[in-house]
């Protein structure tokens, strides 16, 4: 009994501590997360007019929280007197030891080109920021920004098509112009080079504010965004993707597969999130019962063995039409190329573009965002560990059954 009275007495002042130390950031759009361990980082963005904010935040998942008040920290005095880039719709990726995160590429309103294209470097045990050096800082791709990495399970990462404008410094013979740049790029975090890939045809059309979601057979799957084409040096055209055409890139044979979607196919849109959906084979492959790494990039042993292995999930985004977004979820099963809209419980958060997003055990965290009317900092948790999927008020840590995998 006294025991029992002991652990209560633990947790409600565990509750207490949080409570008291709860911080909320503000409202922002177009930042990028990446999940390392049982912590989601969180960097850079817009806010209000300002396009490339210097913020870091750390969501923790090690422990269960109510979405009225998740576990946020913020990291943002951690730069002391390093030049953080300012960033917003920029990259993100873990380092291959997992002890620190890269952002590179994104864009800002302040006419500021970045050091070495907005590349820079975040130690987290040390909580510093510092420029990366030696081979990693040679060859480094002009930036770009409305893109999005993706990271195979040998810790190569590779980020597609971008646009280069002002925002992002991009200038021709010294004056701003726009591009669009076509190629896929790689960037090794074991022997820390970058390569531009020389890929043969067919190619797909460039996109911006696409989603590239990394399967575990090593293959990138975009979904939506814009077409974009050059029609001259300052200037190009935006037409939105179909969500039936469904380029994938083969990072084991280097090579693009052009694959088309039927089914419910959900509406254009653009600025969306997406993540792989977590089947209980994936579960049972990573959580701490068969290996200490929880991360995505572990999954080196993976073979499919379910129906729910290969989907996609997407949410929110975008439209055509001003201050008009979406808050609907849609499932792609690249096994079979099918769209589904399946029914979802519980009351949807505010419609979104420009969130972020990472799945942590089958639960889909839906972060930030610029709604219909402004700018959002909420948090939304999609439950699709039960059928119908649910809009959850509570984030379940589930510590023997921990997964997390990569988003946006």
């Amino acid at each position: 009994m006294t025991k029992t009275i002991f652990q209560t007495l633990l947790v409600f002042l565990a509750a207490m501590t949080h409570q008291a130390t709860a911080f909320t950031p503000t409202t922002q759009w177009a930042q990028t997360a990446v999940l390392i361990d049982d912590i989601i980082y969180v960097y850079g963005g817009a806010r209000s007019k300002i396009n490339g904010i210097t913020n870091l935040y750390t969501l923790n998942i090690s422990q269960s929280w109510n979405t009225s008040a998740p576990a946020w920290a913020d990291h943002s005095s951690d730069a002391g007197n390093f030049t953080v880039p300012k960033s917003a719709y920029h990259s993100m990726w873990p380092s291959d030891d997992e002890e620190s995160f890269y952002v590179w590429g994104g864009g800002n309103s302040f006419s500021e080109k970045p050091k070495l294209s907005g590349f820079a470097q975040y130690n987290i045990a040390n909580k510093t920021w510092s420029l990366p050096s030696g081979s990693a800082a040679v060859s480094v791709p002009l930036p770009r920004r409305e893109t999005v990495a993706s990271w195979t399970a040998s810790s190569v990462v590779y980020i597609w098509a971008g646009l280069g404008d002002g925002d992002t410094g991009y200038s021709i013979n010294g004056t701003s112009g726009t591009k669009i740049f076509t190629e896929m790029i790689s960037f090794d975090t074991v022997n820390l080079a970058w390569s531009v890939l020389s890929i043969p045809g067919p190619l797909p059309i460039p996109r911006i504010l696409h989603t590239s979601t990394m399967l575990p057979n090593n293959q990138i799957v975009m979904i939506g965004g814009l077409y974009v084409t050059q029609t001259n040096i300052t200037s190009v055209n935006r037409v939105y993707a179909n969500l039936t055409e469904i380029p994938v890139f083969d990072t084991t044979d280097g090579t693009w597969i052009l694959n088309n979607a039927s089914g419910n196919v959900p509406m254009n849109r653009r600025a969306h999130a997406a993540v792989l959906a977590i089947s209980k084979r994936q579960r049972e492959i990573t959580s701490p019962r068969y290996q200490k790494s929880t991360s995505l990039k572990r999954l080196t042993d993976f073979t499919r063995t379910g129906e729910d292995e290969y989907s996609i999930i997407i949410c929110c985004g975008g439209t055509k039409t001003n201050n008009v977004n979406l808050n609907d979820v849609a499932v792609l099963d690249t096994a079979t190329w099918q769209w589904t809209q399946p029914s979802v419980n519980g009351t949807p958060p505010p419609a979104r573009y420009g969130s972020s997003s990472i799945m942590v055990n089958g639960q889909m965290i839906v972060m930030f965002g610029s709604g219909n009317s402004s700018a959002l900092n909420d948090i939304a948790v999609l439950d699709t560990r039960i059928t119908p999927y649910q809009w959850a008020t509570q984030f379940d840590s589930d510590d023997d059954e921990w997964i997390g995998g990569q988003g946006e």
